[in-house]
């Protein structure tokens, strides 16, 4: 990153990932702790006295075997250099003992675990296998087999993945080497999916889109400090809202430790009182705890915790920096609003990318410090069109140009350092599916029915909703087993019918097969179903809304069938969806 604002940037990047990887566990075969006590701070500068003497006079021998009869006028050089070269080595094989040293004096929570290359792999990596689970930070020798095998590596992929099997929060892994590091990225490449080559950064395969880990190879003589600032210095570049999540995550883990504080109280005779008062079913008590729990979590404030915007202030630098490093194609401006709904709007968004006097003017928006949000910066693009460039437009075409240029200013950054432009759309459609699923739906694997489970008829287009209250469905048998659904069909994406202005229905984004239908939910038009007709071979379960989303939509039901007005908690999609209509279309 360029300039102060990108320094500063950084720093603040480099406390969240250094708070957020805490913890760590170095593997290596030549790591020996045994010899010296780990906490001992002696000089490591290797003398004349450290290197074994037989070892000199047993090379200087073949050295003198090929070197009889010359000249001796270089006396003592021999020495010298098998003096240099053995120091050398020495430094190599203290570097694991010095690399767990660093890390303990940095603060990390550091645990070394000395690999056997004559052991037996499968019983080594159970032994250390319940570490692995708990730790967030790997750091392990690329060739553990110590040139027992051709193909160095084996046993670190395996332990790699031994350290992603249990997915507990996002996890980094750095394989230190002393060989050409091009060479073990691309040995990672049947294990694991390499992201850049140039950067030696590599994460695991999935699916569904989502990474729990990501890696790096570096030389062996690593420190504490370079790997925060590797890791930093990479999610700067790909991965801002990881970098915002992750700080929510340490401010939550703060929160948890003040909350655990407070409940922990003679509250068990108070609780009992409220589950038996409230009728609170047996299987919902856990949620009940949860709930109580995490509400005080989400809502303690400190000083501490409220951060300004980091995915923001990354955003903001990367724009910067694309303004200077280069003026916008005018056809990648074309791509980008075939992704980008601007209405009419398109030429005047594409005659300002294209103005270099208009891009200086924005990078002058964003270089105040004080600039530290999205709405500020829109304000801010609105002043200066509207002052400087508005060619008497009017107020509503004003605000639609503004909208459309913010947004492809955003995802231009994005597209200009893919190194895949031709599939951006198509990336960009699957962030909106992914997302929408993480926003929208609960991470659900349980086969039965609930309030907000949505499952589709595997003999027609239909989709149901289940809307029986949450209570009921877990004593459904109470209600003689019997579920209540709306019945939703696939509608075209509309922006005005996704406004959800009418009373009688409701248009609703639903991930399915990795995409994103467009459902209208008919309120006068619904189906009870017996519990035991709920079956596989009838239907298929597509997903589970989130509570605060089904409340939501149960409210404007009850709504309808009422005929009064209702508050409720309601999730705009509109206003965002309505600028990517090409998209969906």
């Amino acid at each position: 990153m360029s300039g102060a604002t990108g320094a500063n940037v950084l720093d603040d990047i480099k406390n969240v990932v250094k708070e957020y990887f805490d913890n760590a566990v170095i593997i290596d075969d030549e790591l020996n702790l045994f010899q010296e006590g780990p906490f001992d701070s002696r000089d490591y500068t290797v003398s004349d006295q450290e290197i074994d003497e037989s070892l000199i006079s047993d090379q200087l021998a073949v050295f003198e075997e090929f070197t009889a009869g010359q000249e001796q006028q270089g006396a003592g050089v021999e020495e010298a250099l098998v003096k240099e070269a053995l120091a050398e080595e020495t430094l190599f094989l203290e570097r694991p003992n010095d690399t767990f040293k660093e890390f303990v004096k940095e603060g990390f929570v550091t645990f070394p675990f000395q690999y056997k290359s004559d052991g037996d792999e499968n019983e080594q990596i159970e032994e250390i296998s319940k570490v692995l689970a708990n730790a967030k930070i790997l750091i392990i020798d690329w060739n553990l087999e110590a040139g027992r095998i051709v193909d160095p590596g084996q046993a670190t992929k395996k332990i790699i993945n031994k350290f992603i099997e249990n997915e507990k929060g996002l996890k980094c892994a750095v394989i230190y080497t002393r060989e050409d590091c091009k060479e073990v990225i691309n040995s990672l490449g049947d294990s694991f999916e390499i992201l850049s080559e140039d950067e030696l950064f590599f994460q695991d395969k999935k699916e569904d889109g989502s990474h729990s880990l990501f890696g790096f190879v570096m030389s062996k003589d690593i420190s504490p400090n370079e790997i925060i600032s590797k890791i930093s210095e990479i999610l700067v570049k790909d991965k801002s809202a990881t970098i915002h999540f992750m700080s929510c995550a340490n401010n939550l883990d703060k929160n948890m430790g003040v909350a655990l504080s407070k409940f922990n109280a003679p509250f068990e005779n108070v609780i009992f009182t409220q589950l038996l008062t409230a009728k609170v079913p047996y299987e919902r008590v856990p949620d009940f705890l949860n709930s109580t729990l995490l509400s005080t979590i989400i809502n303690i404030r400190t000083e501490e915790n409220e951060d300004t915007n980091i995915m923001f202030k990354v955003k903001k630098q990367r724009m910067i920096e694309l303004i200077e490093k280069c003026s916008i194609d005018p056809d990648d401006i074309d791509k980008l609003l075939e992704i980008v709904s601007a209405g009419n709007q398109n030429g005047k968004v594409k005659s300002l990318l294209t103005n270099a006097s208009f891009l200086v003017d924005v990078k002058s928006v964003l270089i105040p410090e004080e600039l530290k949000s999205l709405k500020e910066f829109e304000s801010a693009l609105y002043k200066l069109i509207s002052e400087n460039y508005a060619d008497g437009m009017g107020k509503p075409k004003l605000n639609d140009t503004i909208k459309a240029l913010t947004l492809v200013l955003l995802l231009a950054e994005s597209y200009y350092n893919t190194n895949k432009k031709e599939h951006f759309a198509d990336s960009f459609k699957n962030e909106v599916t992914n997302f929408t699923k993480l926003l929208k739906y609960a991470d659900d694997n349980c086969s039965s029915i609930q309030t907000g489970t949505i499952i589709k008829s595997k003999e027609n287009e239909e989709f149901l909703l289940c809307i029986t209250p949450f209570c009921d469905t877990f004593r459904i048998e109470e209600i003689e087993s019997k579920y209540k659904f709306l019945v939703g069909k696939i509608n075209d994406y509309d922006p005005d019918k996704v406004k959800n202005q009418s009373e009688k229905c409701e248009y609703m984004s639903v991930p399915y097969n990795d995409e994103v239908l467009f459902i209208k939910w008919d309120y006068y038009h619904t189906y009870t179903l017996n519990k035991e007709d709920i079956t596989e071979s009838k239907y298929e379960k597509v997903a589970v809304l989130k509570k605060e989303y089904i409340q939501k939509t149960m409210n404007r039901y009850v709504s309808y069938q009422s005929r009064a007005g209702v508050d409720e908690l309601f999730y705009k999609e509109s206003d965002y969806t309505k600028y990517f209509t090409k998209l969906f279309s």
